[in-house]
């Protein structure tokens, strides 16, 4: 399902017949919030009574900058050397039995470039390591502060997986030929081998366009100019389907105090009603 899908059925009545005073249910960034905390607040609980990650809550993430701390900085105590830090979108928390600092969310990391890992620890364990000749010494590290990723090397680019609080803030890996109806709008799109009609505009090969409509016409291949892309409300969000009703109960019963409809309701005394249930 969809994230549009879902903030759709969460904004229709339970099976049609109930009714809320609150106002807030047609408002769709309200109810994407609500989503995403509900679902969170389920992850984090899931872990702790199974000890469960299941792999749909699971996203790809590209951090657009990795900013580089200085070894004469003082954002860090007692370091030598310079250090990678990335700022990520607020992970959903929970921690790994018997580690009170391994953030589950947090699924793996490794560099562009090299393909090289980096594996997670503490600052504590790490400042260890500088006077230590052991394997894990001779390794890269990343080790979390709140939602501040510090990474042992200043690495040009990373992608990691993990789970975020705000589905939205992640990416999807996106390298596929495009089929008319495919297009994402806002999205820049590169013509291969030919040419397309997009929005009454032709566009030969090698040429580029940002899409306007999820449709063209023509014999020309269309790729996407980048592979790494921001996920939307029309990719397929981040939630399994059993979490999917336990999601919209919490929603309908907590947040909103649905009430069910009754025969009073047909002559006017709705608000009054739900009003008294709430």
């Amino acid at each position: 399902m969809t994230f549009r899908e879902l903030i759709a059925d969460i904004q229709a009545s339970p099976q049609g017949n109930s009714i809320t005073l609150d106002s807030r249910l047609s408002e769709n960034d309200w109810v994407a919030y609500l989503i995403n905390e509900a679902r969170a607040k389920e992850i984090g609980d899931t872990f702790q009574r199974n000890g469960d990650i299941h792999s749909t809550w699971i996203q790809p993430f590209v951090p657009k900058a990795i900013i580089k701390v200085g070894k004469d900085e003082t954002e860090l105590y007692d370091h030598d050397k310079d250090y990678g830090k990335i700022e990520l979108p607020r992970l959903v928390q929970f921690k790994q039995r018997n580690s009170n600092h391994l953030n589950m969310a947090v699924r793996n990391v490794n560099e562009v470039k090299t393909g090289v890992r980096f594996f997670p620890t503490s600052h504590e364990r790490m400042m260890l390591y500088k006077t230590s000749n052991s394997e894990a010494s001779k390794k890269n590290h990343y080790w979390m502060i709140g939602d501040s990723m510090y990474l042992s090397k200043v690495a040009s680019r990373v992608s990691m997986n993990v789970i975020l609080a705000d589905p939205l803030k992640g990416h999807i890996f996106d390298n596929g030929q495009k089929e008319t109806g495919e297009l994402i709008i806002g999205t820049t799109y590169k013509v291969k081998n030919g040419s397309i009609s997009h929005n009454s505009i032709v566009v030969n090969a090698p040429d580029t366009f940002v899409a306007v409509n999820e449709d063209f016409t023509g014999s020309g291949i269309v790729y996407p100019t980048l592979f790494v892309r921001k996920r939307t409300i029309d990719d397929e969000y981040p939630i399994s389907e059993s979490m999917i009703e336990i999601v919209k109960m919490k929603i309908w019963g907590k947040d909103f105090k649905m009430a069910i409809e009754s025969p009073k309701d047909k002559i006017g005394n709705a608000n009054e009603e739900a009003l008294n249930k709430a």
